[in-house]
Parts: C-alpha cells; sequence; structure tokens
C-alpha cells in the first residue's frame, strides 16, 4: 500500500523533448487515457499556469501504451501519478535525470484546497471530510482494515 502525502497528479516529458516549464507544453502532443485523472484535471492546470489547454493537443491512448510512446517519441509529454510512471519509464531503459516532472502541485494547483470547500458542504460529505482531516495522521486513514 502506498499512502501519499500530496497530490500524485502532474505530467512527464523526456529531457530531449526541452520541454522545461507549463509554458513549453504549447504545441505539444499530450498523450494519456482518456479517463486519467492527470489528463482530466489538465485544463484546470493550464488555467492556472496560463495557457490555453486547447493550445496543447492530446492523443488517447490505452493505459498500457502511455510511457512506450513516450520513450517512442509518438508524443512528448504524458499525464502521470507520480510515482508509477517513473517507474515505468525507468523500467524502459531511460535515466532517471532524464525525466522532466511537472506535478500539478508544484505548478500552483494544489488539490488540497479544496479542503475548505468540503467543510462548507452541508450534510453527506462525512467521509470525505474525515478523510481529508486524516491527512495529518495518515496511519489512521487506514482503520481496521475494513470497507
Amino acid at each position: 500500500m502506498v499512502i501519499q502525502d500530496a497530490p500524485p497528479f502532474g505530467l512527464d516529458a523526456l529531457e530531449k523533448s526541452g520541454i522545461e516549464e507549463p509554458e513549453d507544453l504549447v504545441g505539444r502532443k499530450l498523450g494519456a487515457p482518456v479517463f486519467d485523472a492527470s489528463c482530466k484535471l489538465f485544463p484546470a492546470f493550464a488555467s492556472r499556469v496560463g495557457i490555453d489547454p486547447a493550445a496543447v493537443p492530446r492523443v488517447n491512448m490505452d493505459p498500457p501504451l502511455r510511457e512506450a510512446m513516450l520513450v517512442r517519441g509518438e508524443v512528448d509529454v504524458i499525464s502521470e501519478h507520480y510515482f508509477s510512471s517513473i517507474l515505468d519509464l525507468q523500467s524502459k531503459g531511460v535515466k532517471a535525470d532524464d525525466i522532466v516532472v511537472m506535478l500539478y502541485k508544484d505548478c500552483g494547483l494544489d488539490l488540497r484546497q479544496f479542503r475548505a470547500r468540503l467543510e462548507q458542504v452541508p450534510g453527506g460529505t462525512a467521509g470525505g471530510r474525515a478523510q481529508v482531516q486524516r491527512r495529518d495522521r495518515p496511519g489512521d486513514a487506514l482503520g481496521d482494515g475494513q470497507p
């Protein structure tokens, strides 16, 4: 089991692509499965960093093809959940130093800000509120292992 202390959503590129900053994404192909959470959040990320999401063409693919298509150069950047994409890229021979990681949280889209919104929603979010409050005590989120 992996317990993350921050949202894992972001993008990966290879250093040779020249992509270093969010602005470098304009005109580059973003590869992602259509249902991928990082892909779904991309418009919010793009808006936050000041780029037009429509200026970044998307290439839909099956999840197992994401990292392979990046390595082959069929896409310029992929949506990712840090660290699983890193491990997959490394398994394909990419050195860690050659991977450019843009976590949404590091670019100003900190999804933990939704805690305040959860607190404002009347009823129906007790479970969500409890999960958010447990962030400071990750072991408590495990409970007794029962659903």
